[in-house]
C-alpha cells in the first residue's frame, strides 16, 4: 500500500480521528454521507495500489450533484475554492497549539498568537457563513487581518541606546496603507512630537517602535489607560515602586533570608549581606521621589495611601505615567497623555519632561503642550514622516513657507498642462506620460475650514452685566460644601479662564450658570434675553445617538440646505451627513455640537474642557474662531495656547477657602505658583 493509501486509512480506520474527518467532510458537502464518501477514498486508494508502477495514472472522482471532486495529487476543490493544494500523499496535522495557512506539502499549523487554549478532545468548527454558505479565501482572510491587522515591514533598522534609524519602511493596517517608502529617524535626548490628521496612523506607528528593539533597550508605551486586575490593593505608591525589578528582587530576596534566618536556616551573615545591598538602594530616597512625581501628577498624600482598584481611568492613567517617569526607560511613548490631566498638573508634566535625557516621542493635540515640551516635530504629509526642527510654533512657518512653494508649483504644473492640451500638438498618451513623469505633491492644506460664530441678537442695555452672583453658595451636602457666599459680575467682554485643583469647584461654577444646577444660598441674576451656548467635554450625553446630523440641527433650522452648509463649513464629510450620530466618531460628533452652538448664536459661552475629542487642526480652528467672537466667554481648560491667545483672565479655584481669587496676574506667574508647591 501507497503512503498515501495508508494515511487515508489511518484516519479512516482510527476511531480517535472519527470528528476529524467527519469536519472535513461537513466542510467539503452537505449532502454526501460520510460512509459515501469513505468508500470513494477507499476506492481510490486500492486504485493506486494497482497503479503503483505509473504515478502519472489518475482518475477524478466527480459528484455532479455538488460539484466537489478529489483529485488525487493536484487538489481538492469546492465551488467556493475555500481549500486547495489537497495531497492525499502527505497526513493532515494539527499542533497543539500553532495553526498557520495551509501549504503545498507543509503542514497545517495554528500560530500561538491567533489560537490559544486549544483543547484536542474538542471538535475544530469552523463557524458557517450565512445561509450555510462556505468562507471564501478572500473572506479568511479578512478574519485574520481583524486579529493582527498591522502589516510592517522595512528595507534596514539599526537600533541602540543612542538612536534608531529605519529606512523604507512601509505600513498598513487592515489592508490601508498608512504609510509609504519612508524613513524614521530618531536620537538620543530628543524629544519628538508626532502629529497628523486622525485616521493618519501615528498611534499605528509608535506601536511598532517596541518591536524594534532588542531586550536590552527599556521602550514603554503609554496608552490613554491602565489597564489593572480590579483584586489589586496595593497603594499607587506601592504599585510604581514594585514597577522596578530590581528593587523588588532585592525586597523580596530580603524577606525570604529572613524567614529563613528565623526558622535558623541561614546564618545572619548572609542576611546581613543582602540588607547591605537593599540599603545602598537607598529605598528612601526612591521613595521620594516616587511621591514627588505622584504628587506632581495630582495625587494628594490621602489619594497616594488608597488602593489603585478604586481610581477612574483618567487618574489610572496618571499612575501609569508616573511609573513610566520613574523608571526612566530608554524609549518613552506617549499616546495622548495630556488627555485625563487637569491644567495644574499638565504645567508640572511639562516642566519634569523638559529634562529628559533619553528618547521621547509623544502624540498630542495639545499645542501648548508641544511648544512647551518638543525640540523636534514629525508630521505626516502624504503618507511619509516629515521631521521638523523645532516646536509646534517653529514647525508652523517652516510648514507654511513649505506650503507656499509647493502650490506655486503645482499651479505651474497645472497651467503647463492646460497650455499642452490647448496647442492641440500632444496626443493622450504623450499627455499621460508627460503628467506621470512631472506631477508634483499636491500640497495638502492645513485648516481649510472655518468655525464662525455668528454675531448675538441684541439685547437692551448690553453694556451692563449678564451675570451676576450674589453670595452663592453651593454644596453636596453640609459637610461638603464647594462654594461659599461667592459673588461676581460677568458681561459681554469677559474673557474668563477658571483654574484650581481638582475638586475646587470649576465645573460647579458652569453648572450652577447654565442652571443644571441650583445654589444652597445666594442668588444667580440672569439678564433676561441672554441666550448660552454651553459645550462641555460630556458633550455627547447631549447629542442623540438615534438620529442624523441632518436631522438633529433640523430642530434648530428647518432648512436642510441651511443645515448642510454649515456641516460643510465645519468640514464633516457629506457621507456622515445622513449617518446616526451614534455610529459617527468622536471628532465628528464633536463638529456636530459645534455646529448646534454656532446655529444658537448664544451671548455667551461656557466651556468646560473644549478641545477633547478634537485634532490638532480642529484646535487651532477653534481658538481662531473664538478670537474673533463678540460675546462674553468663561471656560475651563488644559489647553495653555487657547488661554494665552484669548488674553484670558485667570480665576483661581481655593479648594481650602471655597472662595474665588480674582487676582492671578498672567498666565505665566500662576505656573509659578505651581511649580512651588
Amino acid at each position: 500500500m501507497s503512503k498515501k493509501s495508508k494515511a487515508n486509512k489511518k484516519y479512516l480506520e482510527n476511531d480517535d480521528n472519527d470528528d476529524f474527518v467527519n469536519d472535513i467532510i461537513k466542510s467539503l458537502s452537505n449532502d454526501k454521507s460520510k460512509d459515501d464518501i469513505k468508500a470513494e477514498i477507499r476506492k481510490e486508494t486500492g486504485n493506486n495500489k494497482n497503479n503503483k508502477n505509473n504515478k502519472n495514472n489518475k482518475k477524478d472522482l466527480v459528484n455532479k450533484e455538488n460539484k466537489t471532486k478529489l483529485v488525487t495529487e493536484k487538489e481538492l476543490v469546492t465551488e467556493k475554492e475555500l481549500v486547495t493544494d489537497y495531497k492525499p500523499k502527505e497526513e493532515l496535522v494539527i499542533e497543539k497549539e500553532l495553526v498557520t495557512d495551509y501549504k503545498p506539502k507543509e503542514e497545517l499549523v495554528i500560530e500561538k498568537e491567533l489560537v490559544t487554549d486549544y483543547k484536542p478532545k474538542e471538535e475544530l468548527v469552523i463557524e458557517k457563513e450565512p445561509e450555510n454558505k462556505i468562507q471564501t479565501k478572500f473572506q479568511i482572510n479578512k478574519k485574520l487581518d481583524e486579529i493582527n491587522p498591522y502589516n510592517f515591514n522595512y528595507e534596514k533598522k539599526t537600533v541602540t541606546l543612542d538612536s534608531i534609524s529605519v529606512r523604507n519602511f512601509s505600513l498598513s493596517v487592515g489592508g490601508k496603507n498608512l504609510f509609504e517608502d519612508t524613513d524614521l529617524q530618531l536620537g538620543y535626548g530628543q524629544r519628538y512630537g508626532f502629529i497628523g490628521k486622525n485616521g493618519s496612523g501615528k498611534t499605528s506607528l509608535i506601536k511598532q517602535i517596541p518591536s524594534l528593539c532588542d531586550d536590552n533597550i527599556l521602550v514603554l508605551y503609554i496608552e490613554q489607560e491602565l489597564i489593572l486586575d480590579e483584586s489589586r490593593v496595593d497603594t499607587p505608591l506601592e504599585y510604581v515602586l514594585g514597577s522596578n525589578d530590581k528593587l523588588s528582587l532585592m525586597q523580596q530576596n530580603v524577606e525570604k533570608l529572613r524567614i529563613m534566618f528565623d526558622n535558623d536556616e541561614i546564618d545572619h551573615e548572609k542576611l546581613a549581606e543582602a540588607e547591605s545591598e537593599l540599603l545602598s538602594y537607598n529605598t528612601d530616597l526612591e521613595k521620594v521621589k516616587v511621591i514627588q512625581i505622584l504628587n506632581g501628577l495630582g495625587f494628594d498624600d490621602k489619594m497616594i495611601k488608597q488602593p489603585v482598584n478604586i481610581f477612574s481611568g483618567g487618574w489610572r492613567m496618571r499612575i501609569s505615567l508616573a511609573r513610566a517617569l520613574y523608571l526612566e526607560p530608554d524609549i518613552l511613548l506617549l499616546d495622548e497623555p495630556t488627555n485625563h490631566l487637569d491644567l495644574e498638573a499638565i504645567i508640572w508634566f511639562e516642566t519634569y519632561i523638559k529634562s529628559w535625557k533619553k528618547i521621547l516621542i509623544v502624540v498630542s493635540h495639545n499645542i501648548g503642550f508641544l511648544n512647551e515640551v518638543c525640540t523636534h516635530i514629525i508630521n505626516i504629509e502624504n503618507k511619509k514622516l516629515c521631521t521638523y526642527k523645532g516646536n509646534y510654533s517653529r514647525f508652523k512657518l517652516t510648514y507654511n513657507k513649505k506650503l507656499e512653494n509647493q502650490i506655486k508649483e503645482y499651479e505651474k504644473y497645472e497651467k503647463t498642462v492646460k497650455q499642452m492640451k490647448k496647442s492641440g500638438k500632444y496626443s493622450k498618451k504623450d499627455m499621460d506620460e508627460y503628467e506621470k513623469k512631472h506631477v508634483p505633491y499636491r500640497p495638502e492644506m492645513y485648516n481649510n475650514f472655518s468655525i464662525n460664530f455668528l454675531e448675538p441678537l441684541a439685547v437692551r442695555n448690553s453694556s451692563s452685566n449678564y451675570i451676576r452672583f450674589e453670595n452663592v453658595s453651593f454644596g453636596y451636602s453640609d459637610k461638603n460644601k464647594i462654594l461659599d457666599k461667592v459673588s461676581f459680575g460677568l458681561d459681554s467682554e469677559s474673557r474668563i479662564c477658571l483654574v484650581g485643583l481638582n475638586g475646587s469647584g470649576k465645573s460647579t461654577l458652569i453648572k450652577l450658570i447654565s442652571g443644571e444646577i441650583q445654589p444652597t444660598e445666594g442668588e444667580i441674576i440672569i439678564k433676561e434675553g441672554i441666550k448660552f451656548g454651553y459645550y462641555n467635554q460630556h458633550f455627547e450625553q447631549q447629542l442623540p445617538f438615534n438620529k442624523t446630523p441632518v436631522e438633529f440641527l433640523q430642530d434648530y433650522i428647518s432648512d436642510m440646505q441651511e443645515v448642510r452648509k454649515y456641516l460643510g463649513t465645519i468640514k464633516l464629510e457629506g457621507t456622515a451627513h445622513n449617518k446616526k450620530i451614534g455610529e459617527l466618531s468622536g471628532g465628528q460628533k464633536a463638529r456636530v455640537a459645534m455646529v448646534k452652538l454656532i446655529i444658537e448664536r448664544p451671548h455667551f459661552l461656557l466651556f468646560d474642557e473644549p478641545t477633547n475629542h478634537l485634532d490638532i487642526e480642529t484646535v487651532e480652528v477653534l481658538i481662531e474662531s473664538l478670537e474673533s467672537f463678540k460675546g462674553g466667554i468663561l471656560l475651563i481648560t488644559h489647553e495653555s495656547e487657547l488661554i494665552n491667545s484669548l488674553d484670558t483672565q485667570l480665576w483661581y479655584m481655593n479648594k481650602h477657602t471655597k472662595k474665588i481669587d480674582y487676582n492671578i496676574e498672567s498666565f505665566d506667574k500662576y505656573c509659578e505658583m505651581i511649580l512651588e508647591k
